[in-house]
């Protein structure tokens, strides 16, 4: 069961990055905020691969669309 949680907390990690820094170029803080809680808990079940780059990522972006 534990396993299957942290596959899919990896998963909600990854289609977070691909959506925020592939697609739009900045993150919503309501959206930063629910990626952290989900990544936390990730690394609680011992996550962390390369979603930890990811996620780092995502956080680093901008909260609102530059111009």
């Amino acid at each position: 069961m534990q396993e299957g949680v942290q596959c899919l907390l990896r998963a909600e990690v990854i289609r977070n990055h691909d959506k925020y820094v592939l697609d739009k170029n900045y993150c919503p803080i309501y959206a930063k905020e629910a990626l952290k809680r989900a990544y936390h808990a990730y690394h609680e079940l011992h996550g962390n691969d390369v979603a930890t780059g990811l996620y780092n990522e995502v956080m680093a972006l901008p909260t609102e669309v530059r111009e």
